[in-house]
């Protein structure tokens, strides 16, 4: 059985699309950003904001609709495209 994923892929887990609203809290949850996830994994997901936006190196990331709260990091990034690797949140 062969890897279906494409060479050039680097992620571990298999990514699976979605749309779902989500929160970035960041400075001890003072500050927060509004969200769209687009794919999720089970060690990452690809998160959409305004083209301008910087995020933090560490943030949370809360999805509504999963009523999941994860720690985050930015792993790559373009105007208003976060690759970012989650790890839950006690």
């Amino acid at each position: 059985m062969t890897d279906a994923r494409p060479a050039q892929e680097r992620r571990k887990a298999t990514r699976k699309r979605c749309l779902f609203r989500g929160r970035v809290l960041f400075n001890d949850n003072i500050r927060t950003l509004d969200c769209m996830v687009r794919n999720l994994s089970d060690g990452g997901a690809l998160i959409e904001t305004e083209a301008l936006t910087i995020l933090p190196a560490g943030f949370r990331l809360a999805i509504d609709a999963r009523r999941s709260l994860s720690a985050g990091v930015v792993r790559w990034h373009q105007p208003g495209k976060f690759g970012v690797e989650l790890r839950e949140s006690a």
